[in-house]
């Protein structure tokens, strides 16, 4: 067997122009012949496929957010089918080591992924909610293969695989590994160099745009190679090239953030640096905004479909929301022509007619009149506050007379699990529903919801009481704000909604609007705008992608 590792190694030193540079195909190879296999120190690993300097590293935690109990690894190179790995402590939960080399030396490769929507669905089901969020919002797409809308649809997958499965309290499979003789381990060599290198990097970097270069320098008397990382806030970590004692990287980041620069020498010698990276707000766009106009859209009247639309700006006990009350008095031209929603079957609230009274009667007499089981199909638009209680388990949508104070809301407002349970009671053929709110206690004006209020982090905390036939839009993520869109005068996800139902989310031209071609569309173009606005806002979808939304003429 070792015999055979070494030819192996051989092969692969003249198959490459570099050991350091390890192809894919080289790879595959290690694989098939078990010199990499599940088990092995990742350590090790690092070693056979390049070494820290040509890999990137990504430390995950565990669904509890304690860090670094695990780490995606793939190779540095441009070749389209990479090969991902999975790394993570099969017996020892802590680690005492203090290198990156000796941590993941620690750790066993427990999973190798040769898919990226893949290996982010796996990561996304095995991760703490901070972590999704990070890679949502930070992944330098392109190191990993993959695009935006594959990304989020493996966050959706990842969601039904939860839904499947029960939550473990550890992010890896434990796996007993095979016993070898423990290695006796080599002392240190001793070394005369005692001095750090020299690392020349500007304190402060200034940008306008979320993807921006970042420029250095490092040398070192006693040392011909120097190993250059980054390491963020949010636990990854990134070895960099140095190419005659300069190194360069691209950074993506729609907020400022703080980087620790580390350089290190052959002797182990190291310096460490902080830089602060400025990321400004772009001023909003200042071209011409594209008005909402249904009148385009041409739809044959559908008596089983119903539509409940409800928009708050003012309320009686919370700051406004900024042009809810045009996002439903919009919608309801939309309901009518891109789905065909005759107006007796349209049942629209809003401000003071949105009072929690309403809601329940709404729910309780005017729907069950209007739905016939397993024939109607119920469209269901809101636009305005959401709250969620301090644990973030429970989603509540405001009405206009609702209270904020944790123990009212029950009692004042509308639980969105509640919506859920009464609709299906009623056993429609199917739900669409629309949700331009957040539940982070913040409002589209940047106002608190309740005074002294923490930021709730909440992510799809209800998609398990979601029924089948359910398919739920939402405007942002859990921790995100819903922006309102001042130059068109409405909530930013209102607003590219009913433009992506005018057909401009018709991605394939076919007169066919599907869930995923709206889903994309959305997330396009909200997270493009928000970060002109200096905010983060990505849309999620819960339901089939596939479906069809609405056929038009």
């Amino acid at each position: 067997m070792k015999l055979k590792i070494f030819l192996i190694i051989i092969y692969l030193i003249f198959t490459n122009t570099a050991i350091a540079k390890v192809s894919i195909n080289s790879q595959r190879i290690l694989i098939k012949s078990n010199v990499i296999s599940e088990n092995i120190p990742c350590g090790k690993l690092s070693e056979l496929i390049g070494g820290l300097n040509q890999t990137d590293l990504l430390w995950l935690d565990n669904k509890n957010g304690e860090e670094f109990r695990g780490a995606l690894i793939n190779t540095r190179t441009k070749e389209k089918n990479k090969i991902f790995y999975v790394c993570a402590y099969t017996k020892n939960l802590t680690s005492t080591a203090n290198s990156t080399f000796e941590v993941l030396n620690d750790m066993s490769l427990i999973k190798i992924f040769y898919n990226s929507s893949d290996l982010f669905t796996y990561v996304f089901s095995i991760t703490s909610q901070k972590k999704i969020q990070y890679i949502l919002s930070r992944l330098i797409l392109e190191d990993f293969n993959i695009t935006r809308p594959e990304l989020i649809l493996a966050f959706q997958n990842s969601l039904k695989l939860n839904m499947k499965n029960e939550p473990k309290e550890e992010i890896i499979i434990v796996k007993e590994p095979k016993k070898t003789k423990p290695k006796k381990k080599k002392q240190p060599k001793i070394t005369k160099d005692q001095d750090p290198p020299k690392l020349k990097i500007a304190s402060t970097f200034n940008f306008n745009n979320t993807k921006n270069q970042i420029t250095g320098e490092v040398s070192d008397k006693g040392s011909k190679k120097i190993y250059v990382k980054y390491k963020d806030d949010f636990g990854q970590e990134k070895y960099l090239e140095v190419v005659n004692g300069k190194f360069t990287f691209t950074r993506y980041s729609p907020i400022s953030e703080e980087l620790l620069i580390v350089a290190t020498d052959t002797s182990g010698n190291e310096v460490e640096k902080k830089i602060k990276i400025n990321v400004s707000a772009k001023k909003a766009s200042v071209e011409a905004i594209d008005r909402l106009d249904p009148s385009n859209i041409r739809q044959k009247s559908n008596k089983n479909r119903v539509a409940l639309i409800i928009g708050i700006e003012k309320y009686s006990n919370a700051p406004k929301a900024s042009y809810a009350n045009r996002d439903a008095n919009h919608f309801y031209e939309y309901a009518k022509r891109a789905f065909g929603v005759d107006e007796d079957n349209i049942k629209l609230l809003i401000d003071e007619d949105a009072t929690a009274a309403n809601y329940y009667e709404a729910l309780s007499l005017w729907l069950p009149g209007r739905i016939k089981p397993n024939v109607t199909e119920l469209i269901v638009f809101f636009s305005g506050h959401g709250l969620a209680t301090p644990d973030g388990k429970e989603l509540y949508l405001l009405a206009y007379d609702s209270r904020t104070a944790f123990k009212l809301l029950p009692k004042t407002a509308l639980m969105r699990t509640e919506l859920f349970d009464e609709i299906n009671n009623l056993k429609p053929k199917s739900v669409t529903m629309f949700f331009d709110t957040c539940f982070s206690g913040t409002s589209r004006d940047d106002e608190t919801l309740l005074v002294a209020a923490k930021p709730i982090n909440i992510l799809a905390a209800d998609t398990n009481n979601i029924p089948n036939n359910f398919v739920v839009f939402s405007s942002s993520l859990g921790n995100q704000i819903s922006s309102g869109f001042k130059e068109a005068k409405n909530g930013l996800f209102s607003y590219y909604l009913m433009k992506g139902l005018e057909g401009k989310a018709d991605k394939n031209n076919d007169r066919k609007i599907t869930n995923g071609e709206l889903e994309e569309y959305l997330n396009l173009n909200i997270s493009k705008k928000a970060s002109e606005l200096g905010r983060e806002q990505n849309p999620q979808l819960v339901g089939k992608p596939s479906k069809v939304l609405m056929i038009y003429k």
